[in-house]
C-alpha cells in the first residue's frame, strides 16, 4: 500500500530532473513546511438577499465531511498520510455563553481504504522504469493517476464513516482556545523562505471566525506554536475518546502561551 500510494503521488513530479527520486532514496524524510493563510467572509448571500449561508467553498472534500454542516468558533483537522484524519471542532450551543467540543473520526479507515483499494488501485512502478519514461509517457500517466485520485476521493465519501463524541466545555475554554488559534495564525510570517519538496507529511488545517471572517490555515509538517497547537488538539481528541478529557489541564497550557507572547 505505501509503495503504491507514493509512486502514484509523486509521478507527476518527475519531470523535475529526478530530484524528486532522489529524494525518495534517502532514509530521512525531506524536512519543510509549507503553509497557506486565506481570510473570507464567514457568510455569503444567497438568491433571496434577506438570508445568508455558511461560506463553505474553501472547504475540501474531507472537511466538508467532518465539518460541512457550519463554520465552527474553532475547527481543526488532522490528515496523516496513511492513517484516518481526526479533529475537534468548538460550537456554541445556546445563548447563555454554553459550549461544546466535538471530537470526529474515520471509525472505519482501514476497511474503506481496503475496498477503495480493491476499486481504485493505483499501481506501482520503480523510479528507475518511471524516469526511463517519454515526456509524453509521464504526462500521461500523470493524468491517469489525477483521475484515479479523484475517483478515490469521491469513493472514501460514500465509504467514510465520521464518528462524533461530544463534550460540554466552559467558556472560558473555549475562547482561551479560539485566541490562542487566531493569534498564532496572525502572527505567522508569511515571507518564510521553505523549500518545495515535502515526503509525505501531516497535514492540519486551522479554521475560526474572527467577528465578519473567517480565517483558514492549511500547513504541512506543521512547525513552531502552530506545531504545538496541534498537539496539544491531538491530546484533547486522545483524552475525550479515552473518557479522560479534564478542560483544566489544557487551559493552563493555552494561558502560558499569551504568557510567552507577552514577555
Amino acid at each position: 500500500m505505501l509503495k503504491k500510494f507514493l509512486t502514484a503521488i509523486v509521478f507527476p513530479c518527475l519531470g523535475l530532473s529526478g530530484l524528486f527520486a532522489q529524494q525518495l532514496k534517502q532514509t530521512k524524510p525531506v524536512e519543510a513546511v509549507v503553509f497557506t493563510k486565506t481570510i473570507e467572509q464567514n457568510f455569503i448571500r444567497t438568491d433571496d438577499k434577506t438570508k445568508k449561508e455558511y461560506n463553505l467553498a474553501g472547504k475540501q472534500y474531507l472537511e466538508k465531511l467532518f465539518f460541512g454542516d457550519l463554520n465552527a468558533q474553532v475547527e481543526y483537522l488532522m490528515i496523516p498520510p496513511f492513517a484516518g484524519a481526526y479533529g475537534l471542532r468548538i460550537v456554541k450551543t445556546g445563548q447563555n455563553a454554553s459550549y461544546k467540543i466535538e471530537i470526529k473520526y474515520i471509525a472505519n479507515y482501514k476497511e474503506a481504504e481496503s475496498q477503495i483499494d480493491e476499486k481504485f488501485p493505483l499501481g506501482s512502478m520503480s523510479i528507475e522504469k518511471a524516469l526511463g519514461m517519454s515526456e509524453e509517457e509521464k504526462h500521461r500517466m500523470a493524468e491517469a493517476t489525477r483521475i484515479k485520485l479523484i475517483e478515490r476521493e469521491k469513493e472514501s465519501l460514500k465509504l467514510y464513516k465520521v464518528k462524533t463524541l461530544t463534550v460540554p466545555v466552559s467558556a472560558a475554554f473555549a475562547e482561551t482556545l479560539h485566541a490562542r488559534i487566531t493569534s498564532a495564525i496572525q502572527v505567522l510570517d508569511m515571507e518564510k523562505k521553505v523549500p518545495g519538496m515535502i515526503f509525505d507529511p501531516d497535514k492540519i488545517i486551522f479554521r475560526c471566525i474572527v467577528g465578519d471572517e473567517l480565517w483558514t490555515l492549511a500547513y504541512r509538517n506543521p512547525q513552531g506554536e502552530i506545531g504545538e497547537l496541534s498537539d496539544l488538539c491531538k491530546r484533547i481528541v486522545e483524552d475525550a475518546e479515552a473518557g479522560r478529557f479534564d478542560e483544566s489541564k489544557y487551559i493552563g497550557r493555552l494561558e502560558d502561551y499569551g504568557q510567552e507572547d507577552c514577555n
